[in-house]
């Protein structure tokens, strides 16, 4: 069970930040900065910022081991305002190297298994979570990836990346890429041991859905969603059928298709 992974571990206080030493742990990335829509990870829907929904969406089922990585900017203040509202754990590094920001946060936390996710995708499937980590529980590898066309829907997905693997990544990739974005080096080097996993529903299966947050299109769609779940008092709750359903009903506005093209592989 998910839950009782994640509640074996042992939390302890330093300043006003959350120390964690844990065998599984969501590091969520989220800074305010963005150059196509700027501070959407503070915009407001249903009442609340959208990070706040997507950390109470973790929280609400059973994901209590999360840490916000964000970066040592002013602007970011506001992420760490939400990380304290919502009672979890920050780490603040570098705006711009986000492999370093991952790797520091992980190191002192003592996290022996990183559930990567992205301020990007308020809309994460807690099933994808538990996938992840029953998937790495039963048999141990460095990177499991449930992002790709056989996996969960665009901006519902993760990832996981063992300790070690992360370590030599940030000891080893050198590129502005490989820095920026984490997982590129990890998915290129043939040295890590890989896999990847997919819902076991064909309906979830839904390559031509897009609810990652990168344009005002993306973020309307999304405020949206939580609006209509927040109504029928489902705003943390709803599962992967149901957004999958809410979306083909006909009741969103869907103005984001022309501007995504998925994934590659």
């Amino acid at each position: 069970m998910l839950l009782s992974l994640f509640s074996g571990s042992t939390i302890k206080i330093k300043g006003s930040s959350l120390i964690i030493d844990m065998e599984y742990a969501i590091i969520l990335q989220a800074r305010m900065g963005s150059s196509r829509t700027p501070g959407k990870v503070g915009a407001i829907m249903a009442g609340h910022e959208m990070l706040y929904h997507q950390i109470q969406r973790l929280l609400k089922n059973g994901l209590n081991n999360v840490i916000i990585a964000t970066s040592i900017s002013s602007l970011d203040d506001k992420v760490v305002e939400i990380a304290e509202k919502c009672n979890v754990g920050y780490f603040r590094g570098s705006e711009s190297d986000v492999l370093e920001r991952y790797y520091k946060a992980a190191k002192v936390n003592d996290v022996k298994n990183i559930v990567r996710l992205c301020g990007d995708d308020p809309l994460i499937d807690p099933e994808c979570i538990r996938a992840l980590i029953e998937s790495q529980t039963n048999d141990p590898v460095d990177f499991i990836t449930a992002s790709h066309k056989r996996g969960w829907v665009y901006g519902t997905t993760a990832e996981l990346i063992n300790f070690e693997c992360l370590k030599l990544t940030y000891n080893t990739a050198k590129t502005e890429l490989d820095r920026e974005h984490v997982n590129p080096f990890i998915k290129r080097y043939e040295g890590f041991s890989k896999r990847k996993i997919g819902p076991i529903s064909e309906f979830e299966l839904r390559p031509d859905i897009y609810l990652s947050v990168d344009y005002p299109e993306d973020l309307s769609l999304v405020k949206e969603v939580f609006e209509h779940f927040d109504g029928i008092g489902k705003v943390h709750s709803f599962t992967q059928r149901e957004l999958i359903e809410l979306y083909d009903s006909g009741l969103l506005t869907i103005g984001n298709k022309h501007l995504h093209a998925g994934f590659n592989d």
